[in-house]
């Protein structure tokens, strides 16, 4: 919804305007969007005059899910209307899918409907968005007390219930980060020119544009997740450091699970300003610019940049960056990581096989894991060398 309210609009919910205005908005005559006269028709829902409260109600009964499914859909529509919508009278299954899946759509509107619907689909849809569901637990009650509840539904509502409030770190994990993103933090320029800051800080950071301003002209708009299954995230992010030889202890699933609460843009302010530990998990995101981000943190050492050269989930974006950074190509493990990784591009493998020491070559040569081509050019680096005069 556009952010300059219509005047005639303005008057009408507050009731100032004249009575007989006030009755043409409730019969949805006046020369409005149909955004403006709905936002209007839900106000005069509670108007003083009873005769217009009531005209207003029938007005709005004689929409069609139809009519109203543009506005449920948009993200730029008023949190109230979306609100009304979730549980307005006339709605069908399209209509609430398309409110469930809206992020604008209020919380308690949300658990308002997890309590009255009767169709387990839209339940199970209610579930897919777990970051509502942490943000507002009172919807995992009300699904789990709703008896229209499917098996999966009730497993989804079940499993963020236990991981982020039943598990004895949960409650005060959800309540810090609840009160992090209710807070906003004027000391947000000061701050960012600290180039590592804690975990704990970056969360009381407001996430203004001027942060990552210099990020996204370099690799474009930091792009929305699609939404997240955030628990199977969080292990997924375990599982493949534990699967590349990582050190990653066990309970660093909860850090993970903070970290995987932030929006994109916050996890980027995260990679681009966070301590080592934050960079060792936001290496490993989903979302590509947060990888990125990672590598634009002034405190990256070798050591990490070797790690991320050789997780087998990397990037092809994030290799390219590696390969592409002078200082960081300086470096051979970080060489030898880059061409052991079958994720990096073959012509970036193929420039870096001649600097392989010898027995590193003969070990590629037999890694089945590479490319044909790779594996092929390092036997013959390999068989030139033990030619050469001296072997």
């Amino acid at each position: 919804m556009s952010t300059t309210v219509n005047p005639v609009v303005a008057a009408i919910k507050t009731y100032s305007a004249p009575l007989g205005a006030r009755l043409a908005a409730a019969k949805g005559l006046l020369p409005l969007t149909t955004e403006e006269t709905l936002d209007a028709l839900i106000a005069l829902r509670r108007d003083p005059d009873a005769s217009v409260a009531k005209t207003a109600e029938e007005t709005l009964g004689g929409y069609k899910p139809e009519q109203m499914l543009p506005l449920a859909t948009s993200l730029e529509t008023a949190p109230e209307i979306l609100g009304y919508l979730a549980t307005w009278r006339n709605s069908d299954q399209s209509l609430w899918e398309a409110v469930i899946t809206n992020r604008s759509t209020p919380d308690e509107a949300i658990g308002d409907l997890a309590s009255k619907l009767t169709d387990g689909a839209l339940l199970e849809a209610i579930t897919i968005n777990q970051q509502r569901l942490i943000r507002a637990p009172k919807i995992i009650e009300a699904i789990l007390a709703n008896p229209a509840r499917t098996a999966e539904a009730e497993r989804l509502a079940r499993q963020v219930q236990h991981e982020f409030f039943q598990k004895e770190y949960g409650a005060k994990l959800v309540e810090a980060e609840l009160e992090a993103q209710q807070q906003k933090s004027e000391a947000a320029r000061a701050n960012a020119a600290r180039t590592d800051i804690p975990l704990d800080e970056i969360v009381n950071l407001e996430i203004d544009d001027y942060i990552v301003k210099d990020f996204e002209q370099e690799f474009g708009v930091v792009a929305e997740d699609a939404i997240l299954d955030f628990v199977a995230e969080s292990h997924r992010i375990f599982d493949d450091a534990v699967a590349d030889g990582e050190n990653f202890a066990p309970e660093r699933i909860s850090l993970v699970q903070r970290i995987m609460l932030m929006n994109p843009r916050e996890r980027v302010k995260m990679a681009l300003r966070g301590d080592r530990e934050s960079r060792c998990i936001l290496a490993r995101d989903s979302n590509r610019s947060v990888c990125l981000a990672v590598l634009k943190n002034p405190r990256i050492t070798d050591g990490e940049v070797e790690m991320i050269a050789f997780m087998k989930n990397a990037h092809e974006q994030v290799l390219r960056n590696i390969a592409g950074n002078r200082n960081w190509c300086k470096s051979y493990p970080i060489i030898h990581n880059l061409v052991r990784n079958p994720r990096t591009p073959i012509s970036i493998t193929l420039g870096f096989l001649p600097r392989l020491q010898t027995k590193d070559a003969k070990a590629l040569s037999q890694n089945k894991n590479v490319p044909d081509v790779v594996r092929k050019t390092a036997q013959r680096i390999f068989a030139t060398r033990m030619q050469a005069p001296g072997h």
